[in-house]
């Protein structure tokens, strides 16, 4: 290599510092192939990976001037030579007397008009047996290509058209997930290199000036780099820099992603004796064991990939693995056949569930499964709001005949639909089922309540209910400005009073409607009538302090039966007593309307 003594060996270009300076592997997506403009419109990159046998690795970094920057190909559209070939398709990256054959490319890549096609090597696709989905974002359509048996998404994210007339039209790039990527040269035994031209300009600095050593334009023949440098022909005061590189990114030490992804290990889960193993588990026939059901939140969390059974606390991902045979206790645990837990399910999912495993709960496993939990209190509610709304849907067709209204109509869910698909599965119902951790804090409390309001106060329809109280005769001013919730409540409001005096809501509608006028003129500013679902309205105002930073729990704490000492170690339990307030409220509805059919 020609030894330059008015240049150091480390020299880069003012323009390019920030290439200089570049971590690839800083961030869990690294770039494997980039067709773009990094540092603005007078900047380009162009950037290709490559594997590099291990003995050549070193030779690779250090050749003078580096190697090829870009994919070759043996085509696309080869002459036939009047068929005197067998054509076969090939993609390499030159590294001159070092590699004859070329550089495996991870990202294939081939021009076609004005454009340019980079591609994931099918071969890496395959090993992780990826699988790719479309995605459109505010820079083109996107390819991801995911791991779903682990599951792991994003594991290569690539928009692979590039458009370049006369200037660059559009970028293209390709990433990989690091561990997978590090887990790839590791399973090839080789390393992975950057090749890349880089262009920019801007300010001529005084390194620069040396560099150029009197010159507009000079270039020199570094270790791994061919650097072109000129004055810009636009200004004398700046500098247009050319790098043709390569740079080592990794080598092959550890697997993170194959090795060990079958190995079960060897865990202790409280109240088995010794440690199990994967063959181990087969023997221990109907073994119990509890965990806590936090597990659930990280499946919480991706409900576009896992089914969750609140009732039992199984889980299923698709086809690929499920834990069940599996049932909740007492009101945060759940209890597990040890066995079947191994049977169906990856070691990955056996390691997370054994983080929550705790000692088995005391007492007689029939009487805790009695015991309330979130899926209990919840289908409690959800079939609570069903029954009202069967009720109100039973008035209405008591007042026309002619007219078959149902459930639906009135709060938006139906018995047979949850009956025949889950009552767990309805999109509004699904938020509410979620665990309670005991030690919940306050921000989760009020998320929990927007849930609920959700589902009951702004499942009330609204017209049909007005429809409802305009058929029995209310005062259409009185109600106007009501929404769901106060025509619901005025609907009650009614069904008292007749249970109260024994008169009949149609054949009696004008006295009942004089008694009621005659009891609202009587509240003062501020004040309602008592009704079982003046919980519904609390709920709704603590959705509303959700909603508010500066919001003042002391009020609400208060209406709920509760202060700040008695939620200091969290508010899981609050949040239960109420679910339990909400689902009596509906009851006791149901039970006033039906009074009045």
């Amino acid at each position: 290599m020609r030894k330059y003594d008015y240049i150091d060996e480390n020299y880069w270009p003012y323009p390019l510092r920030d290439l200089r300076d570049e971590d690839p592997l800083a961030s869990r997506h690294v770039i494997v192939a980039d067709i773009s403009k990094p540092w603005g419109d007078r900047s380009i990159r162009n950037l290709f990976t490559a594997l590099a046998p291990i003995e050549l690795v070193n030779g690779i970094i250090a050749h003078p001037g580096g190697i090829g920057t870009e994919v070759s190909t043996t085509g696309p559209h080869p002459s036939s030579y009047n068929g005197s070939f067998d054509y076969v398709p090939r993609f390499t990256i030159w590294a001159g007397d070092l590699a004859a054959e070329g550089l495996e490319p991870l990202v294939v890549s081939w021009k076609s008009g004005s454009r340019t096609i980079l591609l994931p090597d099918q071969g890496f696709l395959m090993t992780y047996g990826l699988v790719p989905r479309s995605q459109k974002s505010k820079n083109g359509d996107l390819i991801h290509w995911d791991d779903l048996e682990r599951p792991y998404h994003d594991v290569v994210v690539s928009k692979m058209v590039s458009e370049y007339y006369y200037d660059l039209k559009s970028e293209a790039k390709v990433t990989i997930d690091r561990e997978y990527l590090q887990d790839y040269a590791t399973l090839r035994n080789q390393a992975l290199v950057h090749v890349y031209y880089v262009m920019n300009t801007d300010d001529l600095m005084p390194e620069d000036v040396k560099a150029l050593s009197g010159k507009d334009i000079n270039e020199f023949k570094l270790s791994g780099r061919l650097i072109d440098i000129r004055i810009d022909h636009r200004s004398s005061k700046q500098l247009t820099a050319q790098i043709w590189g390569v740079r080592f990114l990794c080598a092959p030490e550890h697997s993170p992603i194959t090795e060990g992804r079958w190995d079960y290990g060897s865990l202790s889960w409280p109240g088995i004796d010794y440690p199990v193993t994967k063959e181990r588990s087969r023997k221990l026939g109907l073994t119990y064991i509890y965990v806590d059901d936090d597990v659930l939140q990280y499946y919480e969390e991706h409900p576009d990939r896992y089914s969750i059974h609140p009732e039992s606390g199984g889980v299923s991902y698709g086809a690929q693995w499920s834990v069940s045979c599996c049932q909740r206790v007492s009101r945060n645990l759940i209890q597990l056949e040890i066995k079947k837990l191994y049977e169906g399910c990856p070691p990955e999912v056996i390691h997370h569930w054994n983080k929550y495993a705790v000692d088995p709960p005391p007492g007689v496993p029939a009487k805790l499964m009695q015991e309330p939990n979130v899926a209990s209190r919840s289908k409690r509610i959800v079939y609570s709001f069903v029954d009202l709304g069967n009720a109100l849907a039973e008035l209405g067709n008591k007042l026309l005949s002619s007219v078959n209204l149902s459930s639906e109509d009135f709060v938006g869910l139906s018995r047979d639909t949850l009956d025949y698909y889950g009552w767990w599965t309805n999109s509004n119902v699904i938020p509410i089922t979620k665990h309670i951790n005991k030690s919940i804090g306050e921000d989760s409390f009020l998320e929990r309540c927007k849930s609920l309001n959700t589902l009951i106060v702004e499942g009330i329809n609204e017209a049909k209910i007005r429809w409802l109280l305009q058929k029995i005769g209310v005062n259409s001013e009185k109600i106007k400005s009501f929404r769901g919730l106060k025509l619901l409540d005025t609907l009650i409001q009614y069904s008292i009073i007749c249970k109260e005096t024994g008169l009949d809501l149609f054949a009696d509608q004008k006295e009942v409607e004089n008694r009621w006028l005659e009891k609202i003129s009587r509240l003062k500013k501020d004040e309602h009538l008592n009704t079982p679902i003046d919980v519904l309205f609390l709920l709704y105002d603590l959705r509303i302090a959700n909603a508010h930073r500066g919001r003042d729990m002391d009020i609400l704490l208060h209406r709920l039966g509760a202060d700040k000492a008695s939620i200091s170690s969290g508010m899981g339990e609050l949040l239960d007593s109420l679910y339990d307030s909400v689902a009596e409220a509906l009851e006791k509805t149901t039970i006033l309307i039906k009074q009045c059919l």
